[in-house]
């Protein structure tokens, strides 16, 4: 089959009179538009409703797309794809761009039904991704993002946005979309911009290794951050650390096959933490991330340096049960190859006993060392999958 012939079944859907579909406006679905190779495929949640637009064009497939195109032009969502087009040289509607969405009918009550997502993703969508076989989806809402997650396990990398239902929203929206597709190694935008009002731009260069460019610049962001600002969405070193590196690392857990491994970035709560860490955890040995072991990669600013390493959850535990705790774990665990026992190294310059520093050092059981001025990026990927490699060993022995 071919994308044009799925199109014309779309166009001809036998479903729309089924109770799955009640609530939909009556008109016919809408084929989505743009090139049939694309290297993006940009996904909303279903057609808006315009009283009577859709229905003077529906007398052919051909109008009724183009009037589908027209319409995502307009508003915010226009706005935010034209300035998607100005600033990525590979983003071109409709020459590498295909725009579709996971429901194909307008609904008059706003939002589909979950029957209605159901059954038009197992009719429709699912064909249209193995048809078009895109690079990168981008996901607008966190409906869609939840429908096409999965695909990530294909090898498509997925990009979710807010969806900007207000024109307002658009730069911010459109600042987190290129900062996503800048971590993608298919894509190489002329610029990336973080900035906020009170801090200088940083434009970064594309010909540093990703990982370089990722963990430097949540390191330069971390280290420039306002003393007046709070640990919240708004911040420039906020923002990176929970939105573009946790996404980041995420990719490279789920390309190394870990797929059911739990990935997070902690700046802090109320307040800037005194350690930004990202960590990686299983289920079968940890419901969070103070209690059990995990692979994190630590932050320590004052120094430039960054520590992959093994290490298990020290709130509210006494130096002397921490020490007993990760002795027993070492001989359970086993250090990756590359490793050092402990942290070579210190995390703060200010790490009394029983401090947040003292405490994190003295709980972790391996542990890899790197100065991010000098970050190689092959040592990054084999170290993370060597890493991965002991601590799902050890959560498979423990489960069992």
């Amino acid at each position: 089959m071919s994308i044009a012939s799925l199109e014309r079944r779309i166009y001809n859907c036998p479903y729309t009179n089924t109770k799955e579909c009640k609530g939909r406006f009556k008109c016919r679905p809408i084929p989505g538009y743009g090139s049939t190779h694309p290297k993006f495929l940009v996904i909303g949640i279903n057609p808006a409703l315009r009283q009577g637009v859709w229905r003077q064009y529906e007398k052919t497939q051909k109008a009724l797309q183009e009037k589908y195109f027209d319409e995502c032009n307009k508003y915010g969502y226009g706005v935010l794809l034209r300035e998607l087009a100005q600033e990525i040289p590979e983003f071109d509607i409709p020459d590498t761009v295909y725009l579709t969405d996971i429901v194909r009918c307008p609904t008059v009550n706003g939002l589909p039904s979950p029957d209605m997502i159901k059954q038009c993703t197992a009719a429709y969508l699912e064909e249209t991704v193995k048809l078009l076989k895109p690079k990168t989806i981008i996901a607008f809402g966190q409906t869609t993002a939840n429908q096409v997650q999965y695909l990530q396990n294909q090898g498509i990398r997925i990009i979710p946005a807010r969806h900007p239902s207000r024109a307002s929203d658009v730069p911010c929206i459109a600042k987190e979309i290129k900062q996503s597709l800048f971590l993608i190694d298919n894509v190489k935008p002329r610029k990336v911009f973080v900035s906020d009002s009170k801090m200088s731009t940083n434009v970064l260069s594309t010909d540093v290794p990703p990982s370089k460019n990722v963990f430097g610049q949540a390191m330069d962001l971390w280290i420039n951050r306002r003393d007046d600002e709070r640990p919240a969405a708004g911040s420039a070193a906020y923002d990176f650390f929970t939105r573009n590196l946790q996404r980041f690392v995420e990719g490279m857990v789920r390309r190394f096959g870990f797929s059911d491994l739990t990935v997070k970035a902690s700046v802090g709560v109320g307040r800037w933490a005194e350690i930004p860490w990202i960590g990686i955890r299983s289920q079968e040995i940890t419901t969070n991330f103070q209690e059990g072991i995990f692979v994190v990669y630590v932050f320590a600013p004052q120094f430039r340096n960054l520590y992959l390493t093994i290490i298990m959850g020290v709130n509210g535990k006494t130096i002397d049960a921490i020490r007993k705790e990760v002795s027993d774990l070492r001989r359970k665990v086993r250090m990756p190859e590359g490793f050092s026992i402990g942290l070579e190294g210190r995390l703060s310059t200010n790490e009394p006993l029983n401090s947040k520093p003292y405490n994190y050092r003295s709980g972790i059981l391996y542990s890899k060392k790197y100065d991010l001025r000098q970050l190689p990026d092959s040592a990054v990927d084999s170290d993370l999958k060597a890493a991965l490699d002991s601590y799902q060993f050890y959560a498979k022995t423990t489960a069992t």
